[in-house]
């Protein structure tokens, strides 16, 4: 008896180590005779309770692994964060603290003011070379959307092409309205078009499309002669050479450093010639040059025409002046 009292008691010193107190159904006094009912009574009471003891014991080791589980995920979270950071301040954002100040913008409420302080910005296209183009590495102020207006004029990509659909697609041009292929280039405004190399393009609906053009305001308008610029008004293009159209309207400045100043449907297509103004005039001979008045063409290199209409400088020579009134074609002198 002293024995089974002994395992009992073991018994229940072990149970109450992993759980709580168990409740035995029968108590034994010394020198009392026990059945074995009770007995076995007692020992179905441990063992039901060993085995509820062993199902929380295994659902707490559990828990506990599951706990470790996500321990040791956080640890690599945290493992991650720290090469993070470290690569973070071994970068050179880091370095363009120093360079930055954000601030309220005194000028907007609620705005933000960013400025950079004694420093150079400098923005590629990661070619290693101004002149290649992927339509990155420009500086765009707007929002820069798509070049669709009805009333703009389609063009081509490839400048030398910028009025012939045809010779567009066969060289591998893009013909229509809108193409952003090029790169290192000013854009400001919306709607405008570009797809070469180091230009300005302003204002809305206007294009660049050979190396160094410029548009710098205006509506609808084409510079697409390398170096060429169109400073204003709408309608206008630049396609010659180093040409220049600086205002009015429907003007065309083709010829090799030819210029337009204003007016309305002039043309300067001789290479050095000009138109100042007027309407409809057109300096086709080399140097030659149209001032004003209506409908004048210089044909002859070196030839003027002051003003006037209808007056015509052609086959006479070189070095010929109009000067006015109203004429077709004649020797020199008055347009009359």
């Amino acid at each position: 008896m002293s024995v089974v009292y002994g395992f009992l008691s073991f018994v229940l010193l072990l149970a109450a180590s992993f759980a709580g107190e168990v409740n035995l159904p029968y108590t034994f006094q010394p020198n009392t005779p026990a059945r074995a009912e009770e007995v076995n009574a007692n020992f179905n009471a441990v063992r039901d309770a060993v085995n509820d003891n062993n199902s929380r014991i295994q659902q707490l080791q559990q828990q506990v692994q599951n706990l470790q589980n996500q321990v040791q995920s956080l640890q690599n979270l945290v493992t991650q964060l720290q090469n993070r950071i470290q690569a973070l301040e071994n970068s050179n954002v880091m370095a363009m603290d120093s360079y930055i100040e954000v601030m309220p913008d005194p000028n907007v409420s609620g705005g933000t003011l960013i400025r950079f302080s004694g420093v150079n910005l400098q923005i590629v296209n990661g070619t290693g070379q101004t002149d290649q183009v992927n339509g990155l590495g420009n500086l765009i102020i707007g929002y820069n959307t798509a070049r669709q207006d009805t009333p703009l004029r389609d063009t081509c990509s490839l400048g030398q092409y910028w009025n012939n659909e045809t010779d567009c697609r066969n060289n591998g041009g893009i013909w229509g309205k809108d193409f952003k292929t090029g790169s290192h280039n000013l854009i400001v405004g919306d709607q405008n078009a570009y797809s070469s190399y180091g230009g300005i393009v302003a204002g809305f609906g206007n294009v660049i499309s050979r190396e160094y053009a410029t548009v710098t305001g205006g509506r609808d308008n084409i510079s697409a002669g390398p170096y060429s610029s169109v400073s204003g008004g709408p309608r206008n293009t630049a396609s010659g050479w180093y040409s220049s159209v600086s205002g009015g309207r429907d003007n065309t400045a083709s010829g090799w450093f030819s210029s337009v100043s204003g007016g309305l449907n002039n043309t300067a297509s001789g290479s050095y010639s000009s138109v100042s103004g007027g309407y409809s005039n057109t300096a086709y001979g080399r140097f030659s040059s149209v001032s004003g008045g209506r409908n004048n063409t210089a044909v002859d290199p070196y030839s003027a025409i002051s003003g006037g209409a209808g007056c015509d400088i052609t086959d006479d020579g070189i070095n010929n002046t109009k000067w006015g009134a109203k004429a077709t074609t004649g020797s020199v002198g008055d347009c009359s």
